[in-house]
């Protein structure tokens, strides 16, 4: 599914956890990785180095690029493989931008970036960048926060078919790295019924609360295992797969699960909608991202 795979660096190491995930989903389809640089202007390195260092190195133009191209000359000797085609690109301009750009113009399949590398004294602060290549990215975003093995991977889902164009990325992820896939399902909406209005109903009626309560249950439960009918092939294939349904806040119950469960990788759709638009980068996977300390894909 990722065939062509954009991985942005700036010379850390933290940004280089990237790649070793991106040639694992690279490999599995003889895929491409494309590395993309770009040199950082002038007055970010002012900013951010007398911020953190008091001291401000002024590389020139000729320099940074002659850097970057050096440094991923390097970085595509490292990494190359007989089943993956590696090519290298030095980026100009703004780097969420150009990041942006260049996936629309490689027409990439995925991004896969690190949420917070650096270079030289704190020249590039990447948790910034990578916010703004989630908002515009044309292509699905792996956003990672560390570099521990992805063992368990966690889709969340709201019953509608928006928020299901998650599944195939998260599947292919958990396939090719050999993780857990949890499907979660949280209800949110103001239908569901709350513990003060059931113990109101059961005073009118003893197990009404219970039983009103019990067929909101019912119903994402059914749905869950609808959605593990339709991934009978992969399961069959040793896809091992986990349900839970929630109630209440989306993003509170998401990354509590997380919690609870250990997930290394949430996967989430910019938009989904059944009814209202719930599903909205801007609300429930934004909240996520900034809450849970968590790898994230996050799936236009």
């Amino acid at each position: 599914m990722f065939h062509k795979i954009i991985v942005p660096l700036d010379g850390s190491r933290l940004a280089e956890q990237a790649i070793e995930p991106a040639l694992a989903l690279a490999k599995e389809v003889n895929g491409e990785i494309v590395l993309v640089q770009a040199p950082i202007s002038e007055s970010v390195v002012y900013e951010s180095q007398m911020a953190y260092s008091g001291v401000w190195v002024d590389p020139s133009p000729e320099d940074a690029y002659r850097e970057a191209r050096e440094y991923l000359a390097d970085m595509q000797e490292k990494i190359k493989h007989p089943n993956v085609i590696v090519r290298r690109l030095v980026l100009e301009g703004d780097v969420a931008g150009s990041i942006v750009d260049v996936a629309a113009e490689e027409k990439a399949d995925l991004i896969v970036m690190s949420t917070h590398g650096r270079s030289g004294l704190d020249r590039l602060l990447l948790g910034s960048v990578t916010e703004r290549v989630l908002r515009h990215a044309p292509c699905p975003v792996l956003a990672l926060r560390y570099a521990h093995p992805i063992e368990r991977v966690l889709v969340t889902l709201d019953g509608s078919e928006f928020a299901e164009i998650a599944l195939q990325p998260a599947i292919t992820i958990a396939k090719v790295l050999g993780a857990k896939l949890y499907l979660l399902r949280v209800d949110d909406s103001p239908a569901y019924v709350s513990q003060f209005e059931v113990d109101e109903m059961d005073r009118v009626e003893p197990g009404l609360g219970q039983q009103v309560q019990a067929g909101f249950e019912h119903e994402a439960e059914d749905y869950l295992r609808s959605v593990q009918v339709r991934l009978d092939k992969e399961i069959r294939e040793g896809l091992s797969v986990k349900t839970a349904v929630l109630h209440g806040n989306a993003p509170t119950q998401i990354c509590q699960l997380a919690e609870d469960n250990a997930i290394d990788l949430i996967v989430m759709a910019t938009h989904g909608r059944r009814g209202f638009t719930r599903w909205v980068y801007g609300s429930v996977t934004e909240k996520v991202l900034r809450t849970a300390n968590r790898n994230m894909l996050v799936v236009r």
